[in-house]
Order: C-alpha cells, then structure tokens, then sequence
C-alpha cells in the first residue's frame, strides 16, 4: 500500500506505491487515522496511483470521510493523470510540484457504423 510516517505535529504523510496498494488495508489505515485525535492532518503523495477507476472512487470517499472527521487534507503531486487528480481534487488542497504537469486526456466515446 504505501508507507506512513509522522512528519510534524499532528501531521501524517501517505505515499502510495502503485503495485502495492490493497484497498482493504487501506480501508482499515484511514479508519484509524480517522479515530486517532493526535493526527489532525495528512498530506497525500498520489503519484503512481496505480488504481482503476472503482478504487479511485473508494479511496476519494475515504478521504472525503476523514475530511468530515475534521482532518485537514493535503494532496501532493508531480505529475497527476485522470485518476490520481480526481482522487487528489477530495483534498482540501492540491499541490502541484514546479517542475510537473498535469496529464489529463478526458474520456471519449466512439461509435462505428458499417454497411
């Protein structure tokens, strides 16, 4: 999933690692960040989000939830594609590194008639 680790007073960093990430596990750290009154704050490190939409979904209302429970929310990125933005954009705050990028494509449909 990732690793994380106090960085100040009251401020937790998470950083996702894309072939690790379990969204069970994941499930279970934001339930106890959320209980835990020590923690007031979390700053989000989302590049290599390596997740599909449904996950991204999930994580994004989790994140909402801790919001809800009163945790500030940071989101870091380098250079966010569709999905990691759109779970980022939950934050309370989005930081975009200088020298990144966004790369966001959209979404698109075709249809194909033949005769």
């Amino acid at each position: 999933m990732g690793e994380g680790r106090a960085i100040g007073a009251g401020l937790l960093r998470l950083r996702f690692l894309a072939r690790a990430l379990v969204l069970v596990r994941l499930v279970g750290l934001f339930a106890r960040i959320e209980r835990r009154k020590d923690v007031t704050a979390v700053l989000l490190h989302l590049d290599g989000l390596g997740v599909g939409w449904g996950q991204a979904q999930e994580i994004r209302r989790m994140i909402k939830r801790l919001r809800r429970a009163g945790k500030r929310i940071y989101a870091y990125v380098q250079a966010p594609g569709a999905r990691s933005y759109y779970v980022a954009s939950a934050a309370q705050r989005v930081l975009l590194d200088p020298d990144g990028g966004i790369n966001l494509t959209g979404l698109a449909a075709q249809a194909m008639y033949l005769r």
